[in-house]
């Protein structure tokens, strides 16, 4: 089984205010990133932001390995 690590992290300068996400997934025992995102998202409060790189990052490992999970599109989108 193939192992990942998901780092994601997201901040806003004010509460809410200008905000921006951020998403590196990494595969087990090798040093480059398999997918990464970096994204302004607009107004946010941290908290939103936060979980907006945690959808994010989990979008980009789906998209990665959505198809060797299911062969529903429905379930992949």
């Amino acid at each position: 089984m193939k192992k990942f690590t998901l780092y994601c992290d997201g901040a806003s300068r004010g509460n809410p205010g200008p905000a921006s996400i951020g998403a590196i997934l990494l595969k087990e025992n090798q040093e480059e990133p398999v997918a990464t995102v970096s994204e302004a998202i607009g107004t946010a409060t941290n908290n939103e932001a936060e979980y907006r790189s945690l959808l994010a990052g989990t979008r980009a490992f789906l998209n990665m390995v959505g198809a060797e999970l299911t062969d529903s599109l429905l379930q992949i989108r």
